[in-house]
């Protein structure tokens, strides 16, 4: 989202890719095109994935070479405040449910 973007900018390395996975329909994105041009950088975004794809990412999260940001973690019990936040744009990352 649009407060998280800046900081994306700064974790990819030159001539790297930004990777959109999901949107919120109702909330635009600006983009800063000097960030992208002066780092060479490349925004991809994908709507879905395959099992592969899936599979692919969770081994590079297991590695250490992409972190999620995690905005906030909800107890099991507090599941409804999470969806909430994620429809509303108020979550600056992923919410993680604890079970």
């Amino acid at each position: 989202n649009q407060q998280t973007l800046p900081s994306s900018y700064q974790s990819v390395k030159r001539a790297g890719r930004l990777v959109f996975v999901g949107y919120t329909p109702q909330l635009p994105l600006s983009v800063m095109p000097h960030e992208l041009v002066r780092n060479e950088l490349e925004i991809v975004g994908s709507r879905a994935n395959t099992k592969q794809e899936l599979q692919e990412t969770m081994d590079l999260v297991g590695r250490g070479r992409i972190k999620p940001i995690v905005d906030r973690v909800f107890p099991l019990a507090e599941i409804e405040s999470a969806f909430d936040a994620l429809r509303e744009g108020r979550s600056l990352g992923r919410n993680v449910l604890a079970i």
